[in-house]
């Protein structure tokens, strides 16, 4: 019986998550393609407006935190 260091099993774990996480995106992607064209443009749609209803202040606080660096 061999034991694995804590490296290894971390490393296996995180072998197993990412398989797993591209397994998943690959079933999306897959289930996408076989959308029709008129239900993938209703989702894009769908979307597109509710991020928009998304306020954007991302830009303006990053542009409030360089004055202050700067001062």
């Amino acid at each position: 019986m061999t034991c694995k260091t804590l490296d290894e099993l971390l490393a296996e774990e995180e072998a197993a998550l990412l398989a797993k996480a591209k397994a998943e995106i690959a079933r999306e992607d897959a289930e996408w393609a076989a959308l029709p064209p008129d239900q993938k443009l209703a989702i894009i749609a769908e979307r597109e407006a509710r991020y928009a209803d998304i306020p954007d202040d991302e830009d303006e606080d990053d542009e409030e935190d360089e004055d202050d660096e700067t001062a």
